[in-house]
């Protein structure tokens, strides 16, 4: 595996006050059945990834997305990474960025996570991105919001049609795992969101995934539970309100109905079982 990374300087961390920020840029190549993975607490970050030559494959919940020269993939902050190259060689180049607005903004363009024949950025903005991302001047550093900005602006010209149901199905889950810690999320916020009636999505969630929106929402944060009751010392109060729960006793029932223990119990048991 070949990986060209450029970073931004730790001096630039939240200054000057910006939306959003530039992390990271570069390039990497894998050879044929190369797999690179990266776990999802380690990602802090938003990413733009997109190909420039061969083909690969990348995972996300589960599912696979084929990736080709000029189309565009991006992961949330959080996400598990997982690329496996099919070609003799696939190469290509991403784009990180974090800041209080960063997924926000990235999701308010509401692109499907896989954009075909998208419009990535020219060799010229990604090389003055690598030459700069490190410059401690603000002038730079608000120069290089702007660009990012524009390139996320700029990933689809024109009216992006959803081809068929299942990009809408992603687009739905794009959304609740980007607003799991928000009480409010429902089925009516979705469908307010998204621009579709209940009863269409509600059909759509059960055959692409076999499950309902709702059960979905309860799975995922399930999930994100586990993975912070094992992972992190947050309290049962701070574990509730990052999976969406007001009511700590609520999130106390809600994990006692799902694992047969309280989040406490739970954490101690596994805990044991990693270090023994």
């Amino acid at each position: 595996m070949f990986n060209d990374c450029y970073s931004r300087s730790e001096e630039i961390m939240r200054e000057p006050p910006l939306p959003l920020y530039l992390y990271s840029v570069g390039e990497k190549t894998l050879a044929a059945g190369e797999i690179s993975e990266m776990g999802s607490l380690k990602n802090n970050f938003a990413e733009l990834i997109w190909g420039v030559e061969g083909t690969g494959e990348l995972t996300l919940y589960g599912k696979t997305f084929s990736l080709h020269p000029d189309d565009i993939f991006f992961y949330l902050p959080g996400e598990a990474h997982r690329h496996l190259a099919l070609s003799e060689r696939w190469r290509t180049r991403w784009i990180t960025f974090d800041g209080p607005l960063a997924e926000a903004y990235l999701m308010s363009f509401r692109y499907p996570r896989l954009l075909r024949g998208g419009t990535v950025p020219s060799n010229a903005i990604f090389e003055d991105l690598k030459k700069t991302i490190a410059d401690p001047d603000w002038k730079k550093i608000r120069k290089n919001t702007g660009v990012l900005c524009q390139t996320l602006a700029n990933l689809a010209i024109g009216n992006l049609e959803i081809a068929h149901s299942g990009e809408l199905v992603k687009q739905c889950m794009d959304f609740i795992l980007s607003r799991l810690a928000e009480p409010e999320l429902d089925l009516q916020m979705i469908c307010d969101s998204l621009h579709v009636t209940q009863s269409n999505l509600n059909r759509l969630f059960r055959e692409e995934l076999g499950v309902a929106p709702g059960r979905f929402i309860q799975d995922r944060r399930l999930q994100e539970a586990q993975v912070l009751l094992l992972n992190t010392n947050l309290t049962v109060k701070e574990l509730a309100a990052r999976c969406g729960f007001t009511d700590p006793n609520t999130f106390n029932r809600f994990i006692r109905r799902n694992m047969g223990m309280s989040p406490i119990t739970y954490r101690k048991k596994n805990i044991k079982k990693k270090h023994p």
